[in-house]
C-alpha cells in the first residue's frame, strides 16, 4: 500500500486533469468542453519513476461541446465493474460526478488494498445502486476502514449516493492538497526515487537502435554506418533499408487548447 501523502498526491493530480478536461474551452465556441473520462480506475493511472502522475485512456471519453465523440451506440454505458457510480449502474447516467466517484473508489483501493464494493458480482453492485439506504449502510461500513478523519471525510463526499452531493474535481484537488499539507512523510518524488523499480525489459525489435532521417528512411545507428551509407549510397553487403512511407499531413493548428478558467479554491492555501 502507498503512504497517505503519496496517495493524496495521485488523487490531486488526477482530479486536476479531470477539472481541466471538463472546463477547458472549445477553441471554436469558447464554451467548456465538458469532457468526461468515463473509465477512471488504477489501471488508467500511471506513475513515472520520477513521481509524475499520468492519466491514460481518454479513448472512451465523451464531451458535450465537441463535434467528435467516442464511437458508441446510443444508450451504451461504458464502465469498469467495481467503479460505477450508483446513477450509472442503476440508470445509465454518466457525468463528471461519475468520474469523481470512480476516483474515490481508486482512493479507497490505494489506501486499503480492498475493493469498495467488496465483490466483483455486478448484480450485487446494481442492487446497491438501486437502494439508497442499503448503499449508505454499505458505504459507512467500508469507510470505517479509513483511519484519517480528513481523508475519510473526503472519501465520504466523493462516494455520496447522490451525484448532486459530490464535490467537483477541482474541489477534490483542493481538498486533497490541503490534507497533503497536514501529513508527514515523503513527497511522491522522494518516494519514487527510493522505490525499487523493476529493471526495464530488454526489448529487441526490428527498429531498436535505428534512426529515421529527414526523408523517412530507416537507418542503422550512426556508429554502425559506413561512410558510403552516411552519404546515402548503398552500404557494403546489400541494398539500403526500404524507406518508410511518409507520415500523413497534419491539418489544423498545432496550438494547444487554452487552459481552463480559474476556479475558487477551497480547503487550503
Amino acid at each position: 500500500l502507498l503512504d497517505e501523502k503519496v496517495v493524496l498526491t495521485v488523487v490531486r493530480e488526477v482530479a486536476e486533469a479531470l477539472h481541466h478536461a471538463f472546463n477547458a474551452p472549445n477553441p471554436k465556441t469558447g464554451k467548456a468542453l465538458e469532457l468526461i473520462h468515463r473509465d477512471i480506475k488504477p489501471a488508467n493511472i500511471r506513475l513515472s519513476t520520477d513521481g509524475n502522475v499520468k492519466l491514460l485512456d481518454f479513448g472512451v471519453a465523451r464531451a458535450n461541446e465537441m463535434d467528435r465523440r467516442a464511437s458508441t451506440m446510443m444508450g451504451d454505458v461504458l464502465l469498469t465493474t467495481g467503479f460505477g457510480a450508483p446513477e450509472t449502474l442503476g440508470f445509465g447516467i454518466q457525468s463528471a460526478a461519475g468520474d469523481v466517484f470512480a476516483l474515490g473508489v481508486c482512493l479507497y483501493q490505494l489506501l486499503t488494498g480492498d475493493d469498495f464494493y467488496g465483490t466483483t458480482d455486478l448484480r450485487v453492485q446494481v442492487n446497491l445502486a438501486l437502494d439508497s439506504e442499503e448503499y449508505k449502510t454499505h458505504a459507512d461500513i467500508r469507510l470505517g476502514a479509513i483511519a484519517h478523519d480528513g481523508i475519510r471525510a473526503l472519501l465520504t463526499d466523493m462516494l455520496q449516493y447522490s451525484h448532486e452531493h459530490r464535490p467537483d474535481a477541482g474541489t477534490v484537488a483542493d481538498r486533497a492538497d490541503a490534507l497533503f499539507k497536514q501529513l508527514d512523510g515523503d513527497t511522491i518524488g522522494q518516494w519514487a526515487r527510493s522505490f525499487g523499480w523493476p529493471p526495464l525489459p530488454d526489448i529487441q525489435a526490428d527498429l531498436v537502435g535505428r534512426r529515421i532521417d529527414g526523408e523517412g528512411v530507416v537507418l542503422p545507428p550512426s556508429a554502425d554506418l559506413p561512410e558510403t551509407h552516411l552519404n546515402r549510397s548503398e552500404p557494403e553487403g546489400g541494398a539500403p533499408d526500404a524507406p518508410l512511407p511518409p507520415p500523413p499531413a497534419f491539418e489544423g493548428s498545432v496550438n494547444t487548447l487554452p487552459g481552463p478558467p480559474p476556479r475558487q479554491t477551497t480547503g487550503g492555501t
